[in-house]
């Protein structure tokens, strides 16, 4: 396996204190590992037709034929500390694109179930994503604040098929808009913080209070939709709605959300 990643950077002063840049990333992996599945029999549509060796469920066979593309465009805009505030922001725009995230995804482009890799944006594909850090410096008052606002759009996932086969066994593959076909909501995070010296005869003491998402927005990241048919017919006869199938819809997300406070003091002498 190997990587090849080239960037190009311009940067510009606009003026003393302001700065812009503009980055641009390319980055392609080559031969990554890749596990194929090879204790089952494919008909011409490659679609998975008995187990070769009984004894075993499954049989991987590894090999290099995984390739991941990545590339961003940055646009970054500073500015240093002047009257007291600085500033810190950028825009990103993303794609990251390949068949799978690890060596055993062997899923394929599903809805007749086939084991063949689909192409895809991977899970951290992210579209866009704003960063906006600002820090405010109040010499008399011997304190600094500070507010960094994130926007990030949704993470992709994807909607997957499950039955139970008599000859395969558990059987599972994407739905017929492929994998990570489905994005989840944007996200907003406001982070502030709080910095403080106090001065003493013998000493000072900085202490500190951050609040982390502020608004308490929750986050969703990668999930996966299961639609579980518990059904021995064809996939095609489910979707029909064959009377003796029943589906039902389950997400897995990763949340995080609620509100964080963390305090800190130190006193020096």
């Amino acid at each position: 396996p190997y990587t090849n990643e080239w960037a190009v950077t311009v940067q510009r002063n606009i003026s003393a204190f302001l700065g812009a840049k503009f980055i641009y990333v390319n980055r392609r992996s080559f031969e990554q590992p890749f596990a194929r599945e090879i204790n089952l029999t494919y008909d011409e549509n490659g679609k998975a037709a008995f187990v070769k060796n009984k004894a075993f469920s499954s049989i991987f066979y590894l090999t290099n034929a995984e390739r991941r593309d990545y590339q961003s465009f940055e646009f970054h805009l500073e500015k240093l500390l002047n009257r007291n505030w600085e500033l810190n922001s950028n825009y990103t725009y993303s794609k990251s694109f390949g068949v799978t995230e690890d060596i055993l995804g062997t899923l394929g482009s599903s809805s007749d179930f086939t084991f063949i890799p689909e192409p895809g944006f991977l899970d951290n594909d992210q579209r866009h994503q704003v960063k906006i850090s600002l820090l405010n410096h109040f010499p008399k008052q011997q304190f600094r604040l500070g507010t960094a606002i994130n926007w990030e759009s949704g993470l992709p996932f994807s909607v997957l098929y499950r039955y139970v086969d008599p000859i395969l066994g558990p059987v599972e593959g994407y739905r017929g808009e492929g994998r990570n076909a489905y994005r989840n909501s944007a996200h907003w995070r406001v982070d502030m913080s709080f910095l403080r010296d106090f001065k003493f005869n013998r000493g000072s003491a900085p202490a500190s209070l951050e609040m982390r998402n502020i608004l308490n927005e929750p986050f969703i990241g990668n999930q996966e939709a299961f639609i579980d048919t518990f059904s021995t017919g064809s996939v095609g006869n489910r979707g029909a709605g064959n009377a003796g199938a029943t589906a039902d819809v389950v997400r897995r997300p990763f949340l995080s959300f609620g509100r964080e406070w963390e305090f800190a003091f130190k006193y020096k002498y």
